[in-house]
């Protein structure tokens, strides 16, 4: 049996690209401008890019609020000029633009905060690295359960349960491996009952993630 196809039929395809996020970029992207610039605080933040007892000791680099408000708020209208002629090109902005995007609002949003003091982001990146462990953590573990069909809603717990017991053991026994693993053990068990209720006897799985998050 043969297939007839008619030329030309699908030639023309139709690609509505939505204009959501061009939008959206460009009134953040006024706003910063405005807000952190053209009215922004005029007193001088300090950037600091390392600490005081680091090996290799870099300048602060100071410079008032309202300018970089201004530098940047340019530098995202530029951005959201770019997302619209993706846009027009019936393509998506892409995702490292958008990330470039954010980054720079929240560096200009933070140095509007700072304006008058100094800016650590030796500390705050620091910070941001090791409150980030956790949720890459989480979103590993969500990958791993969503390829074995299991929606596991229960991975908060399983994070609050491997702290507790890790925090207990380690202080009694003054052992920080012993505390990891019984964390471990502990996170496993929790997600084992998750296993059991949700591949045994067929609950719902959100159902039952709820639960054992509300439990732990």
């Amino acid at each position: 049996m043969s297939t007839v196809v008619t030329p030309g039929l699908f030639s023309q395809v139709d690609v509505s690209v939505s204009k959501k996020t061009p939008y959206l970029m460009a009134a953040f992207a006024v706003f910063v401008l405005v807000a952190f610039g053209v009215v922004g605080k005029t007193d001088i933040v300090a950037f600091q890019w390392s600490k005081q007892d680091d090996l290799i000791h870099l300048p602060d680099f100071l410079v008032a609020s309202n300018i970089v408000g201004l530098v940047l708020g340019a530098t995202l209208v530029a951005i959201a000029v770019v997302s619209f002629v993706f846009a027009q090109r019936k393509r998506v902005t892409p995702l490292w633009l958008t990330l470039i995007f954010g980054l720079l609002a929240v560096v200009a949003l933070l140095a509007w905060l700072a304006a008058g003091n100094s800016l650590p982001f030796a500390f705050i990146l620091g910070n941001a690295v090791v409150l980030a462990v956790p949720l890459a953590l989480g979103a590993m573990g969500g990958i791993m359960s969503e390829r074995v069909g299991v929606v596991n809603i229960a991975i908060e717990g399983q994070l609050l349960t491997g702290a507790f017991l890790a925090a207990v053991v380690g202080s009694l026994t003054d052992n920080l491996y012993l505390g990891l693993i019984v964390a471990m053990i502990g996170a496993a068990l929790l997600s084992m009952v998750l296993a059991v209720f949700a591949i045994e006897y067929l609950v719902d799985q959100i159902i039952v993630g709820v639960v054992l998050n509300v439990l732990v």
